[in-house]
């Protein structure tokens, strides 16, 4: 549209440089600001004054400034806990294992099943319980935790399909996806008494 024009290798060490096209875009360019009277043109500063210029305030330095806005603490010392990969077979066994009369589900045979399966894996290792521990911190921890979230819907009347259910509801069945779910988990840990 010729709003834009480039400058092939006018920058520093060879870099392009850009020029916006006022009058493409219909504007004016500013005039230039005259100089006030009795005053001097401005000139960069540098390691010694000049004759009538003042000294800089704060002599440049190589080393970078230390105001700098950055978090403290160990934030910046320690990298972030990095995700362990996910067990997909794994999992999936814990489900079959706890509860083999629902459903058998197999990582082919719904769509986003591996990625909802992945995001449940981290959700275990990244979120936190009402009491602000951490559900899991390894790979170990999180199986565990697993395990007891599958046993723990056994007990859920409800996705076992023991209770009467509306119509809406008449012909549905729980199933590995649903418990990776939001609604899943609810059901399974706001909505099932903990067993011993």
């Amino acid at each position: 549209s010729g709003e834009l024009r480039v400058l092939k290798n006018e920058g520093p060490k060879g870099t392009n440089r850009y020029r916006i096209m006022l009058a493409v875009l219909g504007l004016q360019p500013l005039k230039a600001v005259s100089p006030l009277k009795n005053s001097s043109p401005l000139k960069p500063t540098s390691g010694t004054p000049e004759a009538g210029f003042l000294k800089p305030l704060k002599p440049t330095s190589d080393e970078p400034s230390l105001n700098r806005q950055e978090p403290s603490g160990e934030s910046l010392t320690r990298p972030a806990a990095k995700i362990p990969g996910c067990p997909y077979d794994e999992i999936r066994a814990a489900y079959h294992d706890a509860l083999p009369e629902l459903p058998r589900a197999s990582l082919g045979d719904a769509k986003g099943r591996k990625d909802a399966t992945a995001a449940f894996w981290r959700w275990v290792l990244t979120s936190s319980k009402v009491d602000g521990a951490r559900r899991a911190t390894s790979a170990t921890e999180a199986m565990a935790w697993i395990k007891s979230y599958f046993e723990r819907a056994r007990s859920n009347d409800f996705l076992m399909g023991r209770n009467g259910r509306s119509n809406g509801h008449s012909t549905w069945r729980c199933d590995f996806d649903f418990l990776l779910t939001d609604k899943g988990k609810k059901q399974v840990i706001e909505k099932t008494e903990a067993t011993a």
